[in-house]
């Protein structure tokens, strides 16, 4: 590249005879998408400028401008602490991974398609359903693992007081043909044998 009269300009650029020259080079400040959470030292949360919040098709979205960050101590939170980020529709509070919003940012996602869960306290709302929530940093130092399915985590109620919840599942595999007991990856035999051929462990 080369500059002519304060324009940034590619070596082979044409220039006419009264100094107009072809389209300056265009620049763009770099930026770095990675997982958003309180997990993030304070030095890459420093360097939030934006964060974009997706449903889980990728249709619906919303992405807001950060105008500051903070990090409070907080008793019972995941980590010790939770980070606030200061939008101008309002704060977002991430615990982790969890991300939750006063009562003034409903309109903002449910405007969004996005379904707040309006049975949380208004300083605590939270989005029903699946979710992504990517930052976007000048500088990203540290890459958390996206250990979930497409990066996505669900906003799920915190566990109150004594309730307990209780969830089981199935695996299904496929047995082998004509073999002799069907066998799951980790080797334990299948508790039931499907007419599809699957086994369910």
């Amino acid at each position: 590249f080369t500059v002519k009269d304060g324009a940034l300009l590619d070596r082979g650029a044409a220039c006419s005879s009264s100094g107009q020259c072809d389209s300056p080079l265009k620049t763009s400040q770099n930026i770095q998408r990675g997982v958003l959470s309180s997990e993030l030292p304070d030095e890459d949360i420093e360097e939030l400028r934006s964060l974009r919040i997706s449903g889980a098709d990728g249709s619906t979205w919303v992405h807001f401008s950060v105008t500051a960050t903070a990090r409070y101590a907080a008793a019972g939170s995941r980590h010790g602490s939770v980070v606030v980020l200061y939008t101008p529709l309002g704060r977002l509070e991430l615990d982790g991974r969890d991300m939750s919003f006063g009562s003034e940012m409903e309109a903002a996602f449910a405007d969004a398609g996005f379904q707040p869960d309006l049975q949380a306290p208004a300083t605590r709302r939270r989005l029903l359903g699946v979710i992504q929530v990517i930052g976007l940093f000048n500088v990203l130092r540290t890459v958390l693992p996206d250990d979930t399915p497409a990066g996505l985590s669900s906003s799920l109620p915190d566990v109150v007081g004594s309730q307990l919840f209780r969830a089981s599942a199935s695996r299904m595999e496929v047995c082998a043909e004509g073999g002799a007991e069907c066998m799951l990856d980790d080797g334990t035999p299948a508790d039931h044998v499907l007419p599809t051929g699957r086994v369910e462990g």
